[in-house]
């Protein structure tokens, strides 16, 4: 079957990469499991396919998922905390906290949005 695609792809592409893009294409090409052909293929004629890291994508929302979660639990204590507190001690921290939390939303919607916007140019 290998022969075959070779017989119908005829035409060669050639060029340079210098050392740090050949480690860059190498490292997507292993990451996503395909031959160094395919991947260029894809990237150049597949018009669906975004040009996004995919590993840094999931390493941003996986960072900012943490943070939401961290703040869940600074939330979670400072309800259970405040019950034995009187107010007025634990106002200042709970305004960190809800303002910390607004922060982690925003950078996770700006985040959606420019995907989203790659996703809509592609189409």
């Amino acid at each position: 079957m290998q022969t075959d695609r070779k017989l119908k792809r005829a035409n060669m592409v050639k060029g340079y990469l210098d050392d740090k893009e050949m480690q860059m294409v190498t490292k997507i090409r292993l990451q996503l499991g395909i031959t160094m052909s395919d991947l260029l293929r894809s990237r150049l004629l597949d018009p669906r396919l975004l040009n996004i890291n995919p590993s840094k994508l999931l390493t941003l929302l996986n960072e900012i998922g943490l943070e939401i979660t961290s703040i869940n639990i600074q939330l979670k204590k400072y309800f259970e905390d405040s019950k034995a507190q009187q107010e007025s001690d634990s106002a200042c921290s709970i305004e960190g906290i809800i303002e910390s939390y607004i922060h982690q939303q925003h950078r996770l919607e700006l985040q959606i949005r420019k995907l989203l916007i790659r996703i809509e140019r592609r189409v």
